[in-house]
């Protein structure tokens, strides 16, 4: 059993991870910040898990939770299209926050394992000479969020000596499937490597006390049925909840960062694969329920109400 800090605990994949944690019998300190929704994801954890409300910007928040950990599980952050627009608070949430967590580990002398959630953001935009991403191809920081993201790796692997980074493909949430303007943003020809967040979580999991992947970064994406074009994507998602694509002219034609990614390697050492697309929608449809009784018989009307939620098809 391990003494693991998990921080965005009560997030999609934190979730997740936290669920996997205590099946293999860890002890867990979760971390996240205090809203009501966090609060409220919390609550079933209390009697099992260490909770600790705070803000990863401020290091005197975390310090003195850092002295005695075997592993930390560094998954807190500021997404997209949220992180463009608040540039400042983004660059603490996902910089200054990762160089606190890097800086209290560093302090003390039982300097654990940090586990490093990065993306396949990180290649930037319309930079795909390749099928597949591998982890010989440059970075181009095309944003907040990658510029962030790329600084962080960066103050990782200079200050700390055992850590691990996954570069993570799509991980959509399997609770909280809301509209979101922000699916016009990318085109639909866009390469998706679906990840599901069980097995995001389990390659985390699979991480700890794995002498395998200390020092090492790791490309984290579904197998090759994980692989397919926004279009497909999107519209099996939309078809599950009872509604249906969007017209073509609805969407951006600039490019987006997400590619196909090389997964052979973190496969071998993390054994994490284990769930498909096919699966996920199944979940979708399980969770939706009688839900999609209603959209069906609303899509008309909600088709409408999406096709003018974008700025592109006016």
């Amino acid at each position: 059993m391990s003494r693991i800090f998990l921080t965005g605990a009560f997030g999609n994949v934190g979730r997740h991870t936290l669920d996997q944690l205590l099946e293999q019998g860890h002890e867990v300190t979760c971390f996240d910040l205090s809203t009501r929704e966090t609060k409220r994801c919390a609550r079933p954890y209390q009697s099992r898990v260490k909770i600790v409300f705070g803000d990863i910007t401020r290091y005197s928040d975390i310090v003195d939770h850092l002295s005695s950990n075997d592993a930390v599980i560094h998954l807190a952050a500021i997404i997209p299209p949220a992180s463009e627009r608040n540039p400042d608070l983004s660059q603490q949430v996902n910089f200054i926050g990762t160089k606190n967590i890097v800086k209290a580990m560093a302090r003390h002398p039982r300097n654990g394992q940090l586990i490093f959630a990065s993306s396949v953001s990180v290649y930037g935009r319309g930079q795909d000479p390749h099928t597949l991403r591998t982890l010989g191809d440059s970075l181009h920081a095309s944003d907040n969020y990658t510029d962030a993201k790329i600084k962080s790796e960066g103050e990782i692997k200079a200050k700390l000596q055992n850590w691990t980074i996954l570069r993570l493909g799509v991980i959509p949430p399997l609770l909280q499937l809301k509209f979101d303007p922000m699916m016009y943003e990318l085109p639909l020809s866009t390469k998706i490597h679906f990840l599901h967040p069980k097995d995001a979580a389990t390659a985390f999991v699979n991480c700890i006390d794995n002498d395998a992947v200390r020092q090492k970064t790791l490309l984290i994406g579904g197998d090759e049925t994980c692989h397919m074009e926004y279009h497909t994507y999107l519209n099996r998602i939309l078809r599950t909840l009872g509604t249906a694509l969007p017209p073509d002219r609805c969407f951006t034609l600039a490019p987006y960062y997400s590619y196909w990614m090389d997964t052979m390697e973190s496969q071998q050492l993390l054994c994490y694969q284990q769930h498909s697309f096919q699966d996920f929608i199944g979940e979708i449809a399980q969770k939706w329920g009688w839900r999609r009784g209603v959209v069906d018989y609303l899509s008309p009307f909600i088709e409408r109400w999406m096709e003018r939620k974008s700025s592109y098809g006016q």
